[in-house]
């Protein structure tokens, strides 16, 4: 679901580069200039990603997230990206 790219916003420091973005969140959270509601967003969804049957997790299963629902979230997460990194 496109969290590995908001992971990948602080995991070229070496220390976090075999880490989740739940390993690291906490201090993603501090450093973030995003407001709490939408750090809030980013986790729910990265919780959720994790319990959803999907590729990643070598599921065969389909998962229950919709085309729409599924749109959003790459949307978020592009304007997520461009607004930590600019």
């Amino acid at each position: 679901m496109c969290l590995k790219h908001l992971r990948n916003l602080y995991s070229p420091i070496p220390t976090f580069e075999n880490q989740t973005l739940g390993g690291i969140f906490e201090g993603y959270r501090k450093r973030s200039k995003l407001p709490s509601k939408i750090l809030d967003f980013i986790e729910e969804v990265y919780k959720r990603r994790n319990t959803e049957p999907n590729a990643a997790h070598g599921a065969t299963q389909l998962p229950s997230i919709d085309k729409k629902e599924a749109a959003v979230l790459i949307e978020m997460t592009k304007a997520i990206a461009r607004s930590e990194y600019w």
